[in-house]
């Protein structure tokens, strides 16, 4: 790998209903834990398979009773009130169905995800951890669903909605479009990335922010608290599905780190404020090129995730939540002592 030598997660769309929602599994890597607390079993998230429910509708009457089955599911993703008459929704629905298409997604779906046992489990853990820390939480269910690639994830405090073919992580008969999801993009949605996703989509809930500092160091320590967060909600799971980042991309970071961390150092980047800038270090990309053909996007959040890691470190007296709640990032910035090893 060549650096340049200087010291140094939409709510997608369920296609046929034309329903516009705004969004954001288990691990298969070898990993060890982090130090975690012991924690009282107490989630039990229901899981309903609505996908299986509506595929097995081939009729008015049973599909209104697939959509009257789950009043919740139904107003708040399907928008079932929305429409000017029952009959409108369940016409689109029966529509899809009875698609070859989409009756073939569904086949590929239920091979790949036949029983969810793996990532029930391991979701039912991450909650077990946020009612640990945070016992005001309220315990979603999770509706499993086939749109066509329309919806990846769907968070919010009383219902998880995953379209389990979106992260059929290429298997298949059919791909997702390039121009819908960037195939860097894609290359994270796989079974495994299921659990981190919905922790990350939850993360927003108890991360604070100042919403008054728009310097490069405030986003980075922003995100480094969204994924310190996850690595305590999720102490099993390895540091490169936290982060997005394949196995490959962790080691490229790591083994060049010095010389990330000295491009930031020798242009004075964390307290940059230009958008574009801030953008560039923070936002999606597949590689960050003017720092190396190989660094990967989003490097900016991965050194904000090591300057928490190191906060927390310099400060055992703070608990999780002390430091989340935390909006100094200049502070948390000065008091890390973090500097590459």
């Amino acid at each position: 790998m060549r650096y340049k030598s200087e010291i140094s997660i939409g709510l997608g769309k369920l296609i046929v209903l034309v329903l516009v929602l705004s969004s954001i599994s288990g691990c298969t890597e070898t990993s060890t834990c982090r130090k975690a607390p012991e924690v009282a079993s107490k989630a039990a998230i229901k899981i309903v398979r609505w996908e299986q429910s509506l595929f097995a509708s081939k009729d008015t009457a049973s599909m209104k009773k697939a959509v009257d089955a789950y009043p919740v599911f139904s107003e708040m993703f399907l928008m079932r009130s929305r429409f000017p008459h029952d009959s409108i929704m369940i016409g689109q629905l029966l529509k899809l169905s009875t698609s070859k298409f989409m009756d073939t997604l569904n086949q590929d779906v239920q091979k790949e995800f036949g029983n969810l046992e793996g990532i029930s489990k391991n979701l039912n853990t991450a909650y077990d951890y946020l009612l640990h820390y945070y016992p005001e939480t309220k315990v979603p269910d999770l509706y499993t669903l086939v749109s066509g690639f329309g919806t990846d994830l769907v968070v919010t405090d009383s219902m998880i909605v995953l379209g389990l073919d979106a992260f059929l992580g290429g298997k298949g008969h059919y791909q997702m479009s390039a121009a819908q999801t960037p195939m860097y993009i894609q290359s994270r949605m796989k079974p495994q990335n299921i659990v981190p996703s919905i922790i990350l989509a939850q993360s927003k809930n108890y991360v604070d922010i100042d919403d008054d500092d728009n310097t490069l160091l405030a986003s980075m320590i922003q995100w480094g608290k969204t994924y310190y967060f996850m690595e305590n909600i999720l102490p099993c799971t390895p540091d490169s599905l936290i982060i997005g980042y394949s196995p490959t991309e962790m080691k490229e970071v790591e083994d060049h780190l010095d010389i990330i961390w000295g491009y930031f150092v020798k242009r004075k980047l964390f307290f940059e404020t230009n958008n574009m800038e801030v953008t560039r270090f923070i936002g999606e990309r597949p590689k960050v090129n003017e720092i190396g053909q190989k660094c990967p996007g989003r490097i900016g959040r991965y050194l904000g995730w090591r300057i928490v890691q190191a906060y927390a470190k310099e400060h055992p007296e703070l608990s999780m939540k002390e430091i989340l709640e935390n909006t100094n990032a200049n502070q948390i910035f000065t008091e890390s002592k973090y500097r590459p090893e």
